[in-house]
């Protein structure tokens, strides 16, 4: 009898981590200079730098299951967002439109449940998106800062940011 309630309560604590799930948001890497900001395929690409910190960020979330990854239209969002796709063999990433409200975005992904996620996206789209989740005011981010990791929880439908990480080599 006690093993069959051992097992019970096993059951039940697994069942109760995997409500739990985590959204990974964070602003492209490092992208070129002096290229037209057209959609991709155009648009500018990544650096030596941005390569190396897309990189960083497949392998700061290698253990976190991701299962579904979302970034937008623009090639240095999907060059950042590669080599997790890729890890994760996530052959369908999906694509937004960075043009549109961050509420889109934000409806779309309270509707995945149970899969963590990772979000690519700008300096000043990322923060509106963390809002939108959380209700959490944001400022942009800096120009030159490409390091940070948004964490946002989601349990029981409460969706909570965490303290901001981060990744890779630190920005100046």
């Amino acid at each position: 009898m006690s093993k069959i309630l051992t097992l019970c309560l096993v059951l039940l604590f697994l069942n109760a981590c995997s409500n739990t799930q985590y959204y990974y948001l964070v602003r492209h890497a490092e992208k070129q200079t002096g290229v037209t900001d057209a959609p991709a395929p155009g648009g500018p690409g990544l650096t030596d730098s941005g390569q190396k910190r897309a990189y960083a960020l497949r392998n700061t979330l290698k253990n976190k299951h991701i299962r579904q990854i979302y970034f937008s239209q623009y090639l240095r969002t999907q060059l950042t967002a590669k080599p997790t796709a890729e890890y994760f063999n996530i052959n369908s990433p999906h694509q937004y439109d960075a043009n549109a409200n961050a509420s889109v975005l934000a409806n779309e992904l309270r509707q995945i449940n149970r899969q963590n996620v990772l979000v690519v996206g700008h300096s000043n789209t990322i923060p509106k998106l963390v809002e939108a989740l959380t209700g959490t005011p944001m400022p942009d981010i800096a120009h030159d800062d490409y390091d940070n990791l948004f964490v946002i929880r989601k349990k029981k439908k409460q969706f909570t940011l965490l303290p901001v990480m981060t990744y890779g080599a630190p920005s100046p």
